[in-house]
């Protein structure tokens, strides 16, 4: 409306609140109606038809008007609170001391791609509860995070003597903000673009996780050198930083 009419929007400001006012929504009712009881007319000669009945009339069909709109207001909420339910998942009943996997999702995190990063890290242990849906943690001052969180962005550690989970990864350690993991070996080596990545077994992970890492994000340059004593012919960076 005030992209097709830059100098006269503002006169047409009344037509579109009475517009507005008078779209009937989900509760079969407008807002003028829901507001004084009827709908106000539009041209002068309606305004006999509305006001043709007397005080009394009009106070009952007022009235009769708000109890029917508070009724479907309320089915309305009824609805929109099923389909809710619907999606919504009941936090598990968390106790201090439990021990819970929290979400990277809202965590920067550095070094890496977001891709490539856990979507969990931990475990760490409840140490309060808040209310029933934020519950403080126990971790470590390197993080430089809130240390209170919602219940969805926790996991909770299961147990089973039946079937035991098996041993959580190491956690990393936090430095600068960000997760440091430790290198068990370097595999291999390959060129992208103009420099090298390193194939890293990380310690504590299993073969799934091995990653292929810029060679910059690799703190210790003693395992480069070492690697490449053992593997020659593994593709390197020469001493003045062309690739070998």
């Amino acid at each position: 409306m005030c992209g097709k009419n830059p100098k006269t929007w503002s006169s047409q400001l009344p037509w579109i609140e009475y517009a507005h006012n008078s779209l009937v929504n989900s509760t079969g009712y407008s807002p003028f109606q829901a507001a004084y009881g009827f709908q106000p007319p539009l041209f002068p000669h309606q305004e006999q038809l509305a006001t043709s009945s007397g005080p009394a009339a009009f106070v009952r069909r007022c009235r009769r008007t708000w109890s029917r709109f508070r009724l479907e207001l309320l089915r309305n909420q009824e609805r929109l609170a099923m389909v809710a339910n619907r999606r919504r998942s009941f936090a598990p009943d968390y106790r201090v001391g439990d021990k819970v996997w929290l979400s990277t999702s809202d965590i920067p995190l550095k070094g890496g791609s977001r891709k490539m990063q856990p979507r969990f890290i931990g475990p760490f242990t409840i140490s309060r509860i808040i209310n029933p849906v934020a519950m403080r943690l126990d971790q470590p001052r390197s993080m430089k995070v809130h240390p209170v969180f919602h219940v969805s962005k926790l996991k909770p550690v299961r147990d089973s003597p039946l079937q035991p989970d098996p041993t959580p990864p190491p956690a990393p350690r936090m430095v600068g903000g960000g997760p440091v993991y430790t290198v068990q070996e370097i595999l291999a080596s390959r060129r992208v673009g103009r420099g090298i990545q390193y194939l890293i077994d990380w310690k504590g992970y299993g073969p799934a996780d091995r990653q292929w890492v810029p060679a910059r994000h690799i703190c210790d340059p003693t395992m480069i050198a070492r690697f490449h004593r053992l593997h020659p012919d593994q593709p390197r960076r020469g001493p003045s930083g062309s690739r070998t």
